[in-house]
């Protein structure tokens, strides 16, 4: 997957829909205390998009937060998609995680 895909809009949304047939990410996002409340993203999807932007995409934070107000994906400071980020990160951080990458309750 070419990372440029994450910024188009039709391919996201193919990508998307992949993701949500297998992992219920209101759920997640909300469990991983990565999504609690719509702050300057409005549910959970965009915030997915801004992490993987930031993670395959090769952009600094500020840069990723940039890109997502003039794509119209979110508006959030690059402070708090790092604490969000973080907050994921060390939920999952505590699960079990088999061989194929996917963590368990």
């Amino acid at each position: 997957m070419k990372s440029t895909t994450l910024y188009e809009g039709s391919s996201w949304a193919e990508i998307l829909s992949r993701l949500s047939a297998d992992i219920d990410l209101d759920a997640t996002a909300r469990e991983s205390k990565a999504f609690i409340r719509p702050r300057g993203v409005r549910d959970p999807a965009p915030l997915l998009r801004l992490a993987l932007a930031y993670a395959v995409g090769g952009m600094s934070l500020r840069r990723t937060v940039a890109w997502a107000e003039a794509a119209g994906v979110a508006q959030i400071s690059d402070v708090l998609l790092l604490d969000r980020l973080r907050n994921a990160k060390e939920k999952h951080a505590e699960k079990p995680v088999d061989n194929a990458g996917l963590c368990h309750h």
